[in-house]
């Protein structure tokens, strides 16, 4: 890695939309599982699941992964979060992986870095004003997070809070100075230059437009100039920081000799849309309870319709009082993932559901992961590298609040 650039993501989807976003802007970037080998001279990107865990481990764990890339070079770190920023002080806390890179960039004798918040990715529909959050619902209406038909109603970390500040100094990241759409509009510079003259080191900027990305690149170099950065926020930050060069070739899709395995375990109203929207897979709808208890039937079934050359759309039914905990759900889903693709039948994989990416591609542990191609906004067709079942495989790995509602037909040919 020669790079002075990486990122560090809170789990698989939101890794795999940075890794997209490089990607299509034609820069050299590969999504590892752990710190980067040498040899490489790209753009490193580490997913983690770190977004459905607690302080202290995210704690830990940035600080090793982070001072992993500053001995590799890295002097810009990205930790990606959701374009929604949920969050909780208990789960998937920013404040404290902020604390962990602090601590890093101390450790390696590097001093104090910066820390820039960028809220908002205007691609994806969420905006950031005045220091507050909007996002889009699928029938492109925007509301403020904290009234967000679904991310106010999270069911791990609802969103509460719309302004930016509050919610991350809920979690320990305070004192953020805000550099707002009007001073990236007319001076963004000048508006930096003095609130540094006052001492601030840590800011939120505002994104609410794709043009102010070129304001936020020179606000983020100056600061990058100075000290080392710690850039928190979506893939916009990455939009910024790399605009696009020459994008790569395309590459031609090949002859699919085997079927797809979708597993859909988010429960987002708009991925059962793209449930009820999908007509070219068997359908093998799987509940809670079943799945902890191994899962059996539904794995029978899928391996079957695999084996038969048929595309396979598990998909994890919406039954409550089952008294498995979201962790155990994610956990069980993705042991079944694995076990079917270790039988070889699946010629491709998608999944629908960050915790269960997350500890999916864990199990299968490719080498890394590569950018081919984008499927939708924020859904980026990949590849696994390596050896093991995933060697090879087309993955795509989303989020379940992306896509259109014909997405998964889509995929199809895609992969």
């Amino acid at each position: 890695m020669s790079t002075d650039l990486a990122f560090i993501a809170d789990d698989f989807t939101g890794a795999s939309d940075t890794l997209g976003v490089l990607g299509r802007a034609g820069h050299k970037v590969r999504l590892h599982l752990d710190l980067p080998g040498p040899g490489y001279d790209g753009i490193a990107g580490v997913a983690t699941a770190l977004r459905s865990v607690g302080p202290d481990e995210i704690r830990a764990e940035i600080t090793r992964l982070a001072s992993g890339l500053i001995a590799r070079g890295a002097r810009v770190l990205h930790y990606k979060v959701c374009s929604t920023f949920d969050s909780s002080p208990e789960i998937g806390s920013i404040g404290a992986a902020a604390e962990g890179f602090r601590d890093a960039f101390r450790h390696a004798g590097a001093g104090e870095p910066f820390i820039a918040v960028v809220g908002g990715q205007p691609g994806l529909g969420r905006y950031c004003h005045h220091g507050t959050l909007f996002a889009a619902t699928a029938d492109g209406a925007v509301h403020r997070i904290d009234r967000h038909p679904i991310m106010s109603r999270h069911p791990v970390t609802p969103m509460a809070e719309a302004d930016l500040r509050l919610h991350l100094a809920a979690q320990g990241l305070d004192g953020l100075t805000l550099i707002d759409e009007r001073d990236l509009a007319t001076a963004p510079l000048k508006t930096l230059a003095t609130a540094r003259a006052s001492g601030a080191r840590r800011f939120l900027f505002d994104l609410g437009r794709n043009d102010d990305l070129p304001a936020l690149r020179a606000a983020l170099e100056a600061l990058a100039a100075e000290a080392p950065l710690v850039c928190i926020g979506p893939s916009s930050v990455m939009e910024a920081l790399r605009p696009p060069r020459a994008a790569p070739p395309v590459p031609a899709p090949g002859p699919r000799a085997r079927p797809v395995l979708l597993f859909a375990g988010s429960r987002s109203p708009l991925t059962d849309a793209q449930v009820e929207a999908a007509s070219r897979f068997r359908l093998v709808p799987v509940s809670p309870e079943a799945l902890c208890a191994g899962g059996a039937a539904a794995a029978s079934e899928a391996a079957a319709a695999l084996g038969q050359g048929e595309n396979v759309l598990l998909r994890l039914t919406a039954e409550s009082g089952h008294g498995h905990s979201g962790a155990e759900i994610a956990a069980a889903s993705a042991r079944l993932v694995t076990a079917l693709c270790e039988t070889g039948a699946a010629g491709a994989l998608a999944i629908a559901g960050g915790d269960t990416s997350s500890l999916a591609m864990r199990a299968l542990a490719p080498d890394a992961i590569e950018y081919v191609c984008d499927v939708d906004p924020g859904v980026a067709l990949c590849r696994a590298t390596g050896s093991g079942p995933a060697a090879g495989l087309p993955l795509i790995l989303k989020g379940g609040q992306m896509g259109r509602p014909d997405l998964f037909d889509r995929l199809v040919d895609a992969m």
